[in-house]
């Protein structure tokens, strides 16, 4: 069974003490969490775990795409002004990750964007059965990858380990970009990622070594588990959830941002009737793509529906 936050509204920070500095109140945002939500059996594989969305009236408007470029509503002028952010990212927020390295998409090939939270359990299970893939396609320049972070999963936790996690990822992506995704997958192995009922806090030198458990060089590790992109992850998860086109078109969350949420060109991917295990979630992403099992991580083998086109569905 999917679980459910017990929750109303994402936790006021304005007062957190982060190491980027407050923000004044008038660029909080009140979440509001609609947690009540009927979900498939087939979504404890890689289903919606929470299911939101905006509650700031008119103030929000839709970005055109999931790739184009972002709607200057309010919570984006927010994002806009955190001081302290990785400049690996991009204006939506996403870090993307191609053959060439962060931040460098190369053309002719998909781009798969995953929306996710580092404390969320389906988003564990998506990633743990997709990251070895995932990673053999970016390597071989099959495909462009978006890492989109979420934190209002900090109000489970008393240690705020979503924005810390996230915070350390993009870190690394900023100093060590080679060694990002292998950070992101080693934080969802399920011998690291902590539960969202609580348990004892994940401390800043359990997340360095974890950082330096996939090859990170320490002074490396250890400046990328002190928060210093915390404030632009708080603002980054204020700012994503008014985009709705991000939202469920369909379904029992229609209307809805889950985690986790998978975009391949820019196309919004039902992903909740994948069954689990590794193997039949390789087949889903492949078929989507275009792309024969066994050419995955073969260089030169690019999925049928390129830069542009729509996927096939998952």
């Amino acid at each position: 069974m999917v679980q459910e936050p017990n929750v109303d509204k994402q936790p006021d920070r304005s007062e957190s003490g982060d190491d980027g500095g407050s923000v004044s109140s008038s660029h909080r945002r009140l979440l509001t969490v609609l947690a009540a939500v009927l979900v498939l059996a087939a979504l404890v594989a890689v289903g919606a775990f929470v299911v939101h969305r905006s509650g700031h009236g008119g103030g929000a408007e839709p970005a055109a795409t999931t790739t184009g470029a972002p709607t200057k509503n309010d919570a984006y002028q927010a994002l806009a002004a955190v001081r302290v952010k990785p400049s690996k990212a991009d204006d939506l927020g996403g870090i993307l990750v191609s053959k060439e390295g962060v931040g460098k998409p190369i053309s002719a090939v998909p781009t798969v964007d995953i929306y996710m939270d580092f404390l969320c359990p389906p988003c564990g299970r998506l990633h743990r059965s997709l990251d070895p893939t995932l990673i053999a396609m970016v390597k071989a320049g099959q495909i462009n990858l978006g890492i989109h972070f979420l934190d209002f999963l900090d109000q489970q936790r008393s240690d705020q380990y979503s924005t810390r996690a996230a915070s350390a990822a993009a870190s690394v992506a900023q100093e060590d970009p080679e060694r990002f995704l292998d950070v992101v997958a080693s934080f969802y192995k399920q011998d690291f990622q902590p539960s969202e009922q609580g348990g004892a806090d994940v401390s800043d030198d359990q997340i360095a070594k974890r950082i330096m458990s996939v090859g990170v060089p320490e002074a490396v590790a250890r400046k990328a588990a002190s928060g210093e992109y915390r404030e632009w992850v708080h603002q980054l998860n204020d700012y994503t959830i008014t985009r709705h086109e991000l939202e469920n078109p369909e379904g029992e969350s229609k209307g809805r941002l889950s985690t986790p949420t998978v975009i391949i060109n820019g196309v919004f991917m039902q992903i909740s009737h994948i069954k689990p295990g590794d193997d039949e979630a390789r087949k889903a992403l492949c078929q989507a793509l275009g792309l024969d099992e066994n050419q995955v991580g073969r260089a030169g083998s690019l999925p049928s529906i390129g830069g542009t086109g729509r996927p096939h569905q998952m």
